[in-house]
């Protein structure tokens, strides 16, 4: 057929934080469009940096699994292997995979086994988008925000990995300057100007 347009929507990326307790929230539109509701258990799947997120095979077998006091976040694909008939460990080592359960309001907490090899940090930001493989969550924005209020302007490395803005930094000093005229003072020595 000539003359008609097929449009494909593009794909939305979405940015959320890594919260303490190694939480982040999937984005409404995107578990509807997969049916992902509170207690659905995902496959996870860690691929540098990133993070591949698709529905678990065997969803019948995994709910009556879910509902068995002791499962929770981050249950490892270990625990849950006999459910897809393989062997544990061929899962970890070859494709460093874990499952976890999508939470109140979408939250997910990253798998334990699986937050090393991601090499992410409390307060990372993370893009979140669809494709292929399923939703897959990677690290996005500058890694450059200062530790201290979280301001990306004129932020600089003052030690490995510890990046602080120029007003933090000047806080910082000054203060650390006071304490140290405070202590020359009470020693009764001159303080150099």
């Amino acid at each position: 057929m000539t003359g008609v347009e097929v449009s494909i929507p593009e794909r939305r990326q979405y940015v959320r934080t890594l919260t303490t307790g190694w939480r982040f929230t999937i984005p409404t539109p995107i578990r509807q469009r997969r049916g992902w509701n509170e207690g659905s258990v995902l496959r996870v799947m860690a691929s540098g940096p990133k993070l591949i997120f698709s529905d678990w095979e065997g969803s019948s077998e995994v709910a009556d699994a879910t509902a068995h006091p002791g499962t929770g976040y981050g249950e490892p694909v270990r625990n849950l292997a006999k459910l897809s008939g393989s062997s544990p460990d061929v899962h970890r080592e070859k494709q460093m995979e874990a499952s976890c359960y999508v939470g109140s309001g979408g939250k997910v907490v990253v798998p334990r086994e699986l937050r090393k090899a991601t090499g992410w940090a409390i307060g990372e930001r993370l893009s979140i988008k669809e494709d292929e493989e399923g939703v897959s969550v990677a690290p996005c924005c500058p890694k450059k925000r200062c530790r201290s209020c979280g301001s990306t302007v004129g932020v600089r490395e003052v030690i490995p990995n510890l990046y602080l803005c120029v007003a933090c930094l000047e806080k910082y000093v000054s203060s650390d300057r006071d304490k140290h005229i405070a202590h020359e003072v009470r020693a009764g020595r001159q303080v150099p100007k």
